[in-house]
């Protein structure tokens, strides 16, 4: 089994470990109904299957893989200008730090969204993986609920050995407290490999495939085709 390692960078200092995905989901995918209309088996509703996205295989499997970096401290967000910072917290170590304007300037994202102020997170881990094994850096996939969207990145984590601290954005109409406990990035170690890219030509296996997939009244990708992934 492959390891990573999540070494604390500051000595006898409070944090909040970083844990595999899988043991964290959020409350509302855990409170989420798997049918529609109180069905508990699946069925066609006007010719549509009547399963919510909890029983989409491929999106649990993003929400789930690899882990998560959590924030260590509540901070406090003031975005209306009636503060000198718009991110404070009460501890005297850094949780946060600003970038200066003209570093993200050119960077396209939708300003109706998100803030043009840039920010950073302050990781207190440095990361470490087998030879050959980089980590990917992502916001918390299908974590549209958060009040931030973290900046993605890939880092050579076996050559690497040093904290990473990761660039974020806030959300534009968000003021309030980003709670102590809130998964900040989501790590997912993988092994650097060489791609090539080619098109390949239509194959009546395909179409075959297809149908086979519409044999089953429901759970097809998980029968024929997915793989169990293990994050502990």
């Amino acid at each position: 089994m492959n390891i990573i390692e999540f070494r604390p960078v500051v000595e006898n200092s409070y944090f909040i470990e970083p844990t595999p995905a899988i043991q964290c989901l959020p409350d509302w995918y855990k409170n989420t109904k798997s049918y529609l209309d109180n069905k508990k088996y699946h069925m066609l509703i006007n010719d549509e299957p009547n399963v919510t996205y909890k029983k989409c295989v491929p999106y649990l499997d993003a929400l789930s893989a690899g882990y998560y970096i959590f924030l260590n401290h509540d901070l406090y967000v003031d975005q209306t200008g009636e503060s000198k910072y718009h991110i404070q917290w009460r501890v005297d170590k850094a949780q946060v730090i600003q970038h200066h304007y003209n570093q993200t300037k050119d960077m396209q994202f939708d300003d109706s969204i998100y803030s043009n102020v840039p920010y950073k997170w302050i990781n207190y881990f440095s990361i470490i993986t087998k030879k050959g094994y980089s980590c990917l850096f992502v916001h918390p996939m299908n974590r549209l609920d958060l009040p931030f969207t973290t900046l993605s990145g890939v880092v050579d984590t076996d050559k690497h050995n040093i904290d990473i601290n990761f660039p974020f954005l806030l959300k534009n109409n968000f003021n309030g407290i980003i709670k102590k406990g809130t998964p900040i990035v989501q790590v997912i170690p993988f092994k650097r490999e060489n791609w090539k890219m080619k098109m390949g030509k239509f194959y009546h296996e395909n179409q075959y495939k297809t149908e086979e997939l519409l044999s089953f009244a429901s759970n097809a990708y998980k029968k024929l085709s997915w793989s169990r992934k293990s994050y502990r």
